[in-house]
């Protein structure tokens, strides 16, 4: 009995020792902490007093590292209130999303570099381009870039259209409307604009002689394939002279149009000349066709002039 009751008060003792060293780092613990407040307290007391002193010393300590001076500080504060203004005042520009950024910047240093004449033959012509990285009010669509786009022109577009396979741009029928292209892809007006993109092709050119006639044969091509399409190559010229009555002549949706192409016109011709084997009669059809389309030029441009009256003007020369 005796036995049992020294275990129970050693146990009990050594449970006592435990919390009085529990206690005892606590205490210390509390202490250390009373401390350090008691520290920052002096140290904040002791700033508050010489607060003036202490950010005299910061300002002199900055002018000392960054060497300011008082123009500079206005400089500063008139380029922030210009950036302020601008954000505020000006339209925002629009972002590209991530996606249209990584296309634009791919191969950017290939273009950096004049083309390749490989490259040039084998490539897309840029004034198909359709797709726009940017909101832009090209008027260019399916039905419309065949006789908006001077690249599409038989005549002209050896001349433009040739340019713009050189430098990736797309001229418009009214001359001095470029824009660039890239990856098929319009990403805003030409640098320069038209006499920028000429510029430009005549660097590319002079890089390698191989260059104009890879172009000059890609346009080639390109005319040879669309000329026998279902919209076909536009009349020569009528693009830049009468975009209206490019309009009504090539796109076959409007109600009461006649799709006339180049096709039509010269297949129209060619078969009158053959069943016709003098001189004159060759001479007459040429001069019915130069009338047509002049007639249909000054008809295009009266705002008064109606579609029946356009197919009725056509029938009748067509017939003689």
């Amino acid at each position: 009995m005796s036995r049992e009751l020294e275990r129970r008060q050693k146990r009990a003792q050594d449970t006592l020792r435990v919390l009085e060293e529990a206690v005892s780092k606590s205490n210390t613990d509390v202490e250390t902490h009373l401390g350090q407040i008691k520290g920052e307290y002096t140290r904040v007391t002791e700033l508050s007093r010489q607060a003036e002193q202490t950010i005299n010393d910061i300002d002199q300590e900055f002018r000392a590292r960054t060497k300011l001076i008082g123009f500079d500080y206005a400089f500063l504060f008139l380029c922030t209130a210009l950036q302020c203004a601008r954000q505020y005042l000006l339209p925002q520009l629009p972002r590209l999303t991530a996606q249209q950024g990584d296309r634009l910047m791919q191969n950017t240093v290939g273009r950096v570099v004049p083309k390749a004449w490989n490259d040039i033959l084998f490539a897309s012509v840029p004034y198909d381009a359709l797709n726009m990285a940017v909101p832009l009010d090209t008027g260019l669509s399916g039905t419309t870039h065949r006789y908006r786009t001077l690249g599409h022109d038989p005549i002209l577009g050896w001349i433009f259209g040739t340019s713009n396979i050189l430098t990736d741009g797309l001229t418009k029928s009214d001359v001095i409307t470029t824009y660039q292209v890239m990856d098929n892809t319009l990403v805003g007006l030409y640098p320069g604009g038209t006499p920028g993109m000429f510029a430009s092709a005549f660097k590319t050119i002079q890089a390698d002689p191989l260059n104009l006639p890879a172009a000059l044969a890609r346009q080639a091509i390109h005319f040879g394939s669309d000329y026998f399409t279902k919209q076909g190559l536009p009349i020569p010229f009528l693009g830049t002279l009468s975009p209206q009555m490019a309009h009504q002549f090539m796109n076959s949706n409007l109600k009461n149009s006649v799709h006339i192409d180049l096709y039509g016109l010269t297949t129209s011709t060619l078969l009158s000349s053959v069943s016709k084997f003098n001189f004159e009669v060759k001479t007459r059809t040429a001069t019915k066709f130069l009338s047509l389309l002049l007639s249909c030029v000054a008809l295009g441009s009266d705002t008064q002039g109606t579609h029946k009256e356009q197919n009725l003007l056509f029938v009748r020369h067509a017939r003689g």
